[in-house]
């Protein structure tokens, strides 16, 4: 068993522990005499009910299953938990737990921040995109209707609890979507992890998920994950990077609509666009832009139809990252290297964005 401690400031810190298997033996690394409220959804649900009823068996607990997805993610639905948790009788000592992908972990922090004025939770990520970013650095967030993740706080779990062995039930979808993540991390961080996946991606791919491969894979995320939020934990300075493909990518993910395309296909794309926007401004070169397009091909991602660029530019100009000074856009320097502009206009967005050279499955 593996454990990493993000140590936050004011002395407040994370444990996340590492190790498959951990969650047959849950009760042994959950907090003793207090109560639990697991928030999860039904298709988690029916795949682990068993073993969460197991290791909750000589617990108080309660499960409160959640829509799909972003569905969640909607005032009208945090309302509801909000009752729901009162009358189960939850309160300041209790703890929340997060049991499913980004989405769960989303509401299940924005709860525990804000309900009571704050509550102790634990996030145990199922799925490859939760394990390696976003159950990782506190971000809690909900929708509105003008864009992903508007209304949010920084709030972190007490623990974080990541099974590769969860990974076993994860739909191929989900898990392409967690590796446009992957690839994402060595892209900015990691040119030694941009070519180990080069010559394992197909593997990965294509065989039982749960590999020593991706548990090296997962833990080397982790850890970068980790080090930028030890650096910058209010997302202020370097931690901007992790938004490289972001910025387009939230912004075609609410266009389209979470069905039709997930965070990390989105992401997958916002991807292409940065390196090609990197490319055109002489940062990236030709070389690695096309080993970049090279590794994200590879992935199953939906088509890009009837693409509407002035209505994807509107949600961009909501985007989240957008300051007084301008859009903070996510470049490449080189496979590896990363940094911050201010230079990117929207229309050299929305020239890429008319410019599908390298947008073509």
């Amino acid at each position: 068993m593996k454990t990493i401690q993000l140590r936050l400031i004011q002395d407040y810190f994370t444990d996340i522990i590492i190790s498959n298997g951990v969650v047959s033996k849950l009760k042994s690394v959950l907090p003793k005499e207090t109560d639990f409220f697991v928030l999860t959804d039904q298709n988690i649900y029916n795949h682990y009910s068993s073993l969460l009823e197991e290791q909750l068996k000589d617990c108080r607990y309660d499960i409160i299953l959640c829509p799909n997805g972003e569905d969640a993610k909607s005032f009208e639905y945090i309302k509801k938990i909000y009752s729901d948790l009162i009358e189960l009788g939850c309160n300041r000592k209790s703890y929340l737990i997060a049991f499913g992908g980004g989405a769960i972990g989303d509401v299940t922090g924005f709860i525990a921040a804000t309900f009571m004025r704050g509550i102790q939770y634990i996030n145990i990520p199922t799925t490859l995109l939760a394990m390696i970013d976003s159950s990782i650095g506190g971000k809690t967030g909900i929708n509105l209707s003008s864009g992903k993740n508007l209304i949010g706080s920084i709030y972190h779990p007490k623990k974080i609890i990541i099974d590769s062995e969860l990974l076993n039930t994860l739909p191929d979808r989900e898990y392409h979507s967690g590796m446009a993540e992957i690839i994402k991390y060595s892209l900015i961080l990691d040119k030694t992890l941009f070519a180990n996946l080069e010559n394992n991606l197909a593997k990965l791919l294509s065989t039982n998920q749960n590999s020593d491969i991706l548990s090296d894979i997962i833990l080397n995320c982790v850890q970068l994950k980790v080090n930028i939020v030890e650096q910058d934990e209010r997302d202020e300075n370097i931690r901007n990077i992790l938004n490289f493909g972001h910025t387009i990518g939230h912004a075609l993910e609410t266009y389209y609509g979470y069905a039709k395309m997930n965070h990390g296909e989105a992401v997958a794309y916002g991807i292409l666009y940065a390196s090609k926007l990197s490319n055109i401004n002489g940062f990236l070169s030709d070389k690695e832009l096309n080993r970049i397009y090279g590794m994200i091909k590879k992935l199953n991602l939906p088509e890009m139809k009837n693409i509407n660029t002035k209505g994807i530019l509107n949600f961009i100009k909501n985007d989240k990252k957008k300051t007084s000074q301008g859009l903070n856009f996510i470049l490449l320097n080189e496979i590896g290297k990363a940094f911050i502009s201010q230079n990117i206009s929207y229309n050299d967005i929305e020239m890429v964005l008319n410019n599908n050279e390298y947008i073509s499955y």
